[in-house]
């Protein structure tokens, strides 16, 4: 199957964050994945719950790879239930959907069902 033409939802863990990653010091090994896979779909968009984490962490990803922020204004457990809504205009542009844990597949078992992915 060719993927050029296709975009990856990556859903992480609720409540984790490329910071949270880094202070484990698991960034650089959590992230080979994701830059590899930049290779070969035409856009990956990453659901963070970090609040800041596009802004931190963007230089460390190819251009197509795009980090999706959690609002400040709202919890995690929250916006694990409300992200496909908040986030729709990203929701509607993904073809695959990739999560890691059960406890961050909420927002991608909610985008599969109101967005046919």
């Amino acid at each position: 199957m060719d993927f050029k033409n296709k975009n990856l939802g990556f859903f992480m863990t609720r409540g984790v964050s490329f910071s949270k990653w880094q202070s484990l010091g698991s960034f650089e090994r959590e992230i080979k994945p994701y830059v590899e896979l930049a290779k070969y779909f035409e856009k990956i968009f990453i659901f963070s719950y970090g609040t800041r984490d596009s802004v931190l962490f963007s230089n460390y990803f190819p251009k197509n790879v795009l980090i999706i922020d959690r609002p400040v204004y709202i919890n995690s457990f929250l916006y694990s239930f409300l992200m496909p809504l908040i986030q729709n205009k990203f929701f509607q542009k993904l073809n695959l959907i990739k999560t890691n844990q059960m406890d961050g597949s909420w927002p991608a078992v909610l985008g599969k069902i109101f967005y046919k992915v």
